[in-house]
């Protein structure tokens, strides 16, 4: 729907604070990662609330226009909280408008709140199927699907259906776009499908050149599928714009101990601080923070951790 820049970015981002991508990924950065997290949440700052098309404003009565209009002047001076409960009122007053759901929506994962925003955009999905307003209801889909599969623990169902979302957003999109193949590459890794987590990575970069975080998730999975060569080349272009980042470190040590490596495995190793070391190791800290590490990943810091300990 036209309201918004690719909220996605946002999440998929931002939810990458450690390499993921929403078209809004929303950080909740740590100090040893805020070089590497910031540029996941780049993309934040630019989100915004479009005006709606004037076929979609003949849909509003005109006091929820102004209140919807309102909260679009808010959010362009940052304050995106204070918009908050203006949308609210919008859904209030026009429940059969669909933008308002979706920029409710929007707004509630800008501050965090992906739980809620989940109905939001359910219902903004419902709405458009019954309505020729919504040029750009792939958004919708996105959204809801890059929530989904970047809620806490989601269960192989929930991932299931996050990654039917993102699907369908790529069908409507009917183009070739980054921000959706790179999502859906996340799910895939997510659900441990990594040759067709790969096959989307690799269309992405080619979509899109620039290095950003989630780069570090297309290495993580060449690694998964046993393509150490080709996990070391992916991991070599985060590192170089993202040097100091444990995270980034972290992958590389497992990465260079499957190539025999261990003069570089020594050189990330001592990079990154003790007590992250130890965070590493720990379940409830890398699914707290989205290191959702696969087997080889998990396995390989768990060697590189004990080795060091024996040393």
């Amino acid at each position: 729907m036209p309201r918004a820049v690719k909220f996605v970015e946002l999440l998929v981002l931002v939810l990458l604070q450690t390499t993921s991508p929403l078209r809004f990924a929303f950080p909740r950065p740590l100090v040893q990662r805020r070089a590497f997290t910031k540029s996941l949440g780049a993309s934040a700052s630019a989100f915004f609330l479009a005006p709606l098309p004037s076929t979609a404003a003949n849909d509003i009565n005109k006091g929820a226009l102004e209140i919807y209009n309102k909260a679009i002047n808010l959010q362009a001076t940052g304050n995106i909280a204070a918009s908050l409960p203006l949308l609210a009122r919008v859904t209030d007053m026009e429940p059969t408008f669909p933008y308002g759901w979706s920029s409710l929506a929007d707004v509630q994962v800008a501050l965090g709140d992906v739980v809620s925003a989940q109905a939001g955009y359910r219902e903004a999905i419902r709405l458009c199927s019954s309505s020729d307003s919504c040029k750009d209801s792939y958004l919708n889909h996105l959204n809801l699907g890059c929530v989904l599969i970047n809620l806490d623990r989601p269960s192989r169902e929930t991932l299931e259906e996050g990654l039917k979302e993102i699907n369908i957003a790529a069908r409507l999109r009917n183009r070739p776009d980054p921000v959706v193949v790179t999502n859906r590459a996340i799910a895939y890794d997510y659900l441990g499908k990594y040759a067709l987590a790969v096959e989307d990575y690799e269309i992405a970069v080619r979509l899109d050149g620039e290095v950003k975080p989630w780069w570090l998730r297309r290495a993580e999975s060449k690694l998964e599928l046993g393509d150490g060569g080709g996990a070391k080349e992916a991991w070599k272009r985060v590192e170089a714009r993202f040097p100091e980042s444990a995270e980034v470190n972290a992958v590389g040590t497992v990465i260079f101990q499957a190539l025999g490596e261990e003069s570089r495995v020594d050189e990330c190793y001592k990079k990154i601080a003790p007590s992250l070391k130890e965070n590493y190791s720990k379940e409830e800290f890398k699914e707290k923070n989205k290191l959702r590490w696969g087997p080889k990943m998990t396995e390989g810091w768990k060697s590189v951790v004990e080795s060091r300990k024996e040393g």
